[in-house]
């Protein structure tokens, strides 16, 4: 009986600042976020693939040893750990401790072997060979491990992942081409053959030198700060698909400071922070360097973000290690909904793109779509619209950021600014919307289509295969106006179910908090918080009679704009993901030990929503925690 896999479906979403990069009409750049997977990269396909089904082999798997320091040793730990088998990494002195403890927190022994990967690869195999049925978990070189990757190619694939047709074009970093290996093969049992586009640095280069060569060589030395592309030759099996790719398999080498200059410009973007190895691969489009062969006829390019369509995704559920930890309770797990990962970079697309579906279906359709948000809601509308072959326009007050501004007018929306606060914009937006029969009015948050949309998100938590035994105990939600918190909330009603609601809000726009004092709604007479995201003055009436409805279930935490900034830094640095400060609201509820005791009493998974959110740079983030930038 097949095992469940141990990698996650990661989201496959159109870059609207990449295609701009790229610049050629007709192409648009793609992004398959394997950075979202549980241990932080693609790796956990492949060694789950060669763990899962040595697990399954006739003699059986008594233990798993790899001898990476890196990604793949990470990988091996993990699945080492999910499969209930015992693991021992072997590294070089060269690992920084930091992954060494990372490694160690899954569960496996790290053994530090020799100064080059090498030295600790032959003291693998030795402990391999002294124990029988012992896994050697190569970092990259092995027939399951290709299957494992090739699963990526499924779900490009896959109808409904965006795509009308096959991508022109797949963009892959290469170290020692395992990756390169399994997309290859799963698009040639397709009997397909896309444009392959392998990225490399200057001084971990082995396939550029090989295909310039004619044939595989074996680098003198590493010289790229580009650790995770350290491999000195390209393994024969990659070699063999890429000179069956023909004409169709190029290679684009960047120098160290390129990559990071991409994956720089990719966390300003896409707010996901990754390695120099991926930025190699973003550099390749960032930099325009797609060879002409690969454009010349239009079409997609899929970029493999590999660490670090309908109007929305769906966005991974993974275990954080990190998070866990800093709750300290023996029997509790974090999990984290991702919806940092939606096209928008936030929650809101998956409510007001609802919204915008239902009015193009309804009898009368719809004309336009009007938004009042200067915020991720006015972005979302946008992106709904220019999907839905809709005019959009936004109305933003003047305290609207320019790049918030910007980001949604690439959207294709007319931006308009009237008033000074959000009231007054969205009293223009009534006033177009009277105007024009037919238009959709677009609240941020207040309305059943909306509510409907972020329920969603409880259905993806629950379906079998999730990663979850049983419904999550409590789930942590950020709360402006309530609209998320109340979708949330009717789905697992309509369920039956009744988790443990734990509402984050930042002291200055805590609207339900005080309501929850006092027992009735109220106005707050401004907000204060920096967390403008969260900046509503009142909650919406159906949140308030769904949280009621919950009872002693529901409670309500409140921390500082300080609290909530230093939570999304830790986030950043222990997941790699840029969030604004109203998601940070949610994350201090875990990373300060905040959750009510209530929660935690009879253990069980705990789910926090990072809802994302585009509207922070990271020195705005470090200014507001209170750290040097």
């Amino acid at each position: 009986m097949p095992l469940p896999p141990l990698h996650v479906r990661t989201p496959l979403i159109e870059s609207r600042p990449l295609t701009e990069a790229l610049g050629r009409p007709g192409c648009r750049v793609w992004l398959k976020l394997e950075n979202c997977q549980p241990t932080g990269s693609f790796k956990i396909r492949g060694i789950g693939c060669m763990v899962q089904r040595a697990l399954l082999a006739d003699k059986g798997c008594s233990q798993v040893v790899s001898s990476s320091g890196g990604n793949a040793g990470l990988a091996a730990a993990y699945a080492a750990a999910h499969s209930g088998l015992p693991c021992t990494v072997v590294v070089p002195s060269s690992t920084p401790e930091s992954m060494r403890k990372r490694v160690s927190a899954e569960g496996a022994q790290v053994l530090v072997h020799g100064s080059v990967w090498r030295d600790a690869h032959a003291k693998a195999e030795e402990l391999v060979s002294a124990t029988p049925n012992s896994l050697l978990v190569h970092p990259y070189d092995h027939p399951d491990i290709w299957d494992g990757h090739g699963t990526l190619v499924d779900e490009i694939l896959e109808p409904g992942s965006g795509l009308s047709s096959p991508p022109s074009a797949i963009v892959v970093a290469v170290g020692g081409g395992g990756l390169l290996c399994g997309i290859a093969r799963a698009f040639q049992r397709r009997g397909l053959y896309p444009n392959l586009i392998a990225a490399e640095t200057v001084g971990a280069n082995c396939l550029s030198v090989a295909m310039a060569t004619g044939h595989p060589v074996t680098l003198p030395g590493i010289t790229s700060k580009a650790t995770s592309l350290g491999a000195s030759q390209i393994c024969s099996s990659t070699w063999t698909t890429v000179q069956e790719f023909g004409d169709k398999a190029s290679c684009v080498v960047c120098t160290d400071a390129e990559a990071a200059v991409a994956s720089w410009r990719f966390l300003e973007d896409h707010h996901m922070l990754t390695e120099t190895a991926c930025g190699a691969a973003l550099s390749v489009v960032y930099n325009s360097r797609v060879p002409e062969t690969a454009l010349s006829n239009g079409g997609d390019i899929v970029v493999v973000v590999c660490g670090g369509r309908n109007v929305t995704v769906r966005t991974p559920l993974i275990e954080s290690r990190p998070l866990t930890e800093a709750l300290g309770r023996p029997g509790c797990r974090v999990w984290l909904k991702l919806e940092n990962c939606q096209p928008t970079g936030s929650f809101k697309i998956r409510g007001i793109g609802c919204m915008v579906q239902r009015a193009l279906l309804a009898d009368k359709g719809c004309s336009q779509v009007v938004s009042s948000s200067g915020g991720n809601a006015g972005l979302a509308a946008a992106y709904a619209a220019a999907h839905s072959g809709l005019p959009c326009t936004v109305v933003v007050p003047s305290s609207t950021p320019e790049s918030m501004r910007k980001r949604v007018s690439a959207e294709g929306a007319q931006v308009l600014v009237h008033g000074s606060v959000w009231r007054d914009a969205h009293a223009k937006a009534e006033e177009l919307v009277s105007a024009t029969p037919n238009s959709l009015l677009v609240h941020p948050y207040d309305h059943p289509d909306i509510w409907d949309g972020h329920g969603t998100l409880v259905d993806e938590i629950l379906e079998p295969g999730s990663g979850l035994s049983s419904p999550p105990s409590a789930i942590v939600v950020a709360v402006g106006g309530g609209g998320l918190l109340c979708g949330i909330a009717r789905a697992f009603q309509r369920r039956g179910l009744y988790p443990n609601l734990i509402a984050a809000e930042t002291v200055g726009a805590n609207c339900l908090s005080v309501a929850m004092a006092t027992g009735h709604p109220v106005t707050l007479p401004g907000i204060t918080s920096k967390a403008t995201s969260l900046g509503a003055s009142q909650i919406c009436s159906s949140t308030w009679t769904t949280v009621q409805e919950f009872g002693d279930k529901a409670s309500c935490v409140v921390c500082t704009d300080a609290e909530a900034a230093v939570a999304s830094w830790r986030f950043l640095e222990d997941h790699h993901m840029l969030t604004e400060t109203a998601c940070g609201a949610a994350l201090s509820v875990v990373y300060n030990s905040r959750v009510p005791e209530t929660a935690l009493s009879n253990g069980g998974d705990i789910v926090v929503v990072v809802c994302g959110g585009r509207n922070v740079t990271v020195s705005q983030l470090s200014e507001l925690a209170g750290l040097d930038s």
